[in-house]
């Protein structure tokens, strides 16, 4: 029985689901044709996509793989699905199965482990079974058309010796399945605390960049650190409001909605201030547009609500809603940036759809995602990530901060959510026209 399942995807190929994304880097789901594996002299020991130098494959972090499997009689023992080397040695066990778990219909087995593992050159990804008989082996399912990497990566079978075929592939797929890793909001508290400087009374950027930004990085540590240090907090706030007297500075920038003051939406110019201070000021002539990013989208939102024009609030809250992708935003800045998502923009999406009063999917997708960019040591959030959610960054106090406030943020009751109050001056007409006719039939009546 031959099958064809989907198109194969030759880089990489991500999976949108209702919880996490997976990343595929390879996925052979077509199939035509078996190997047998057994102990008989006409079957294999081993069935394995072979690696070469030049695949495309080197350097990626797999933690699943897919194969497609099935068996003929009751063989029985163990196969071991994972990476093994030119001497069939075991490099790393995916999963160690019962062969009398299989089925005797073509089916496809996933398997994942807790860590992940990083492919090299000269790999051997696949099966391996060494028990059965010429009447009862296992069976795994090839490609002869060679969907994947051209000469770059193979199917190889071992029965005496490695034999390989260059235009065909084994039905294998490797992926990185995130896991539901926890956001550790006290380690975030403690990256934040730990970048203090008491000499000049403020956090810098991270450990390795000696900037003290006043807005934001500083304004929001000590917004966040309000319900961690107290004593902290009014230090820092302190120190802010001293170098804003002294240099006679204007709080200009968006995220001064969260902090439910005015904002500004212009052009952002950062400015060192003397020394190593320094601060971002929204001081540009241009206006950004809720449609070319998603960080001003998601301001802009509560901006307006909080404004009480409940009806820009939805329309900058959806606008940056649809530049989501099922794991991140891509907007002006990410084709800007070669194609790199922005950590913040998703605590925002968080914050947005908590002062809006929307909960969906999507927000818990969110969630996830930022704790994936938590480093597990420092506790600091990275601030960039690739489409295969690979970290490309640092971490910051900026991104950690937004994250901390997006972890404890809750949504908004559905009751505190009034948009009926901004409906057009037409609706109340209506409204008024329907209610006098409803009770002049009442009056005709009695």
């Amino acid at each position: 029985m031959d099958i064809a399942v989907i198109t194969i995807i030759p880089l990489f190929f991500i999976f949108i689901s209702s919880s996490m994304p997976i990343v595929y880097y390879m996925q052979v789901d077509t199939q035509v044709g078996s190997l047998f594996l057994s102990t008989d002299t006409n079957h294999n020991r081993y069935v394995t996509q072979y690696i070469t130098s030049g695949s495309s494959l080197i350097g990626k972090e797999v933690n699943t793989i897919e194969v497609w499997m099935y068996k003929v009689g009751n063989p029985t023992g163990n196969i071991t699905i994972g990476v093994f080397d030119s001497n069939r040695n075991i490099v790393k066990v995916f999963a160690i199965i019962d062969a009398t778990t299989l089925t005797n219909q073509i089916k496809k087995y996933t398997f994942s482990i807790d860590d992940i593992y990083k492919i090299k050159a000269n790999d051997y990804i696949g099966i391996a079974y060494n028990g059965g008989d010429l009447n009862n082996y296992v069976a795994a399912r090839i490609d002869t058309s060679n969907p994947f990497d051209g000469t770059n990566s193979y199917r190889c079978r071992y029965g005496t010796s490695w034999i390989c075929f260059t235009n065909e592939d084994l039905a294998i797929s490797l992926a990185y399945k995130p896991t539901d890793k926890e956001f550790n909001v006290d380690k975030a508290y403690s990256y934040i605390i730990s970048l203090y400087d008491s000499n000049i009374g403020l956090v810098k950027e991270n450990a390795s960049i000696n900037k003290y930004w006043l807005w934001t990085d500083n304004i929001l540590a000590s917004k966040v650190l309000e319900d961690k240090d107290i004593q902290l907090s009014a230090k820092i706030k302190n120190k802010v409001h001293e170098y804003a007297t002294n240099y006679q500075l204007q709080f200009r920038h968006p995220i001064a909605v969260l902090f439910n003051e005015k904002a500004y939406f212009n052009t952002v110019t950062d400015t060192n201030l003397t020394g190593n201070i320094w601060y971002s000021d929204s001081n540009g002539t241009e206006e950004l547009s809720c449609h070319d990013y998603a960080d001003i989208a998601f301001y802009k939102a509560m901006y307006y609500y909080k404004a009480k024009q409940f009806d820009k609030a939805r329309d900058c809250y959806i606008t940056g809603g649809n530049l989501f992708d099922g794991y991140g935003f891509k907007d002006k800045a990410f084709y800007a940036d070669s194609n790199r998502y922005t950590t913040y923009k998703l605590a925002l999406f968080k914050l947005a759809s908590d002062t809006l009063g929307y909960d969906n999917d999507d927000v818990k997708k969110v969630m996830k995602i930022i704790a994936l960019m938590q480093d597990s040591n420092t506790g600091g959030v990275y601030t960039h990530y690739r489409e295969d959610l690979s970290i490309d960054s640092m971490t910051n106090v900026e991104t950690t901060a937004l994250a901390i406030m997006a972890y404890n943020s809750k949504p908004v009751r559905s009751s505190d959510t009034d948009t009926t109050s901004n409906l057009p001056i037409q609706w109340y007409i209506v409204i008024g026209m329907i209610l006098a006719g409803v009770i002049a039939i009442i009056l005709k009546r009695y």
